[in-house]
């Protein structure tokens, strides 16, 4: 497997002897499609490697995952202060193209995360 090029997972402990791995990744539309495609490859690896055992742990599953997914706008503003009215004027930029954040976060036991730090080379 390759590296990941847009995921960088953090990992912490979780309750009940499991792992947890929590990545945000934020790109532009063009490369949307790459990061996406990323993230299809870490849960196919997931649901090939570790089959028929993906639930929620509370439920007796192996292991789960969660994705959250936005697309973001913003134009930047210009400020000016006047020191003789304390007071701010705002002046609207022009806007920036959209960002797509995602944010994929995997729970599962120590077997499964030493074989997804393995296949993915990081840890």
């Amino acid at each position: 497997m390759t590296p990941l090029h847009y995921l960088h997972f953090d990992t912490s402990d979780g309750s009940d002897d499991t792992v947890v791995f929590d990545a945000l990744a934020t790109v532009p539309e063009a490369r949307r499609p790459a990061l996406w495609a990323e993230v299809q490859a870490v849960l196919a690896w997931a649901h090939a490697t570790f089959p028929d055992q993906r639930a929620p742990i509370e439920d007796g599953g192996e292991w789960d995952y969660a994705l959250q997914a936005t697309q973001e706008h913003s134009t930047p503003i210009a400020l000016t202060y006047d020191e003789a009215t304390t007071q701010f004027t705002a002046t609207p930029g022009t806007p920036r193209p959209p960002k797509h954040p995602l944010a994929p976060s995997i729970t599962a036991p120590p077997t499964f995360a030493t074989a997804f730090q393995e296949s993915f080379n990081f840890g």
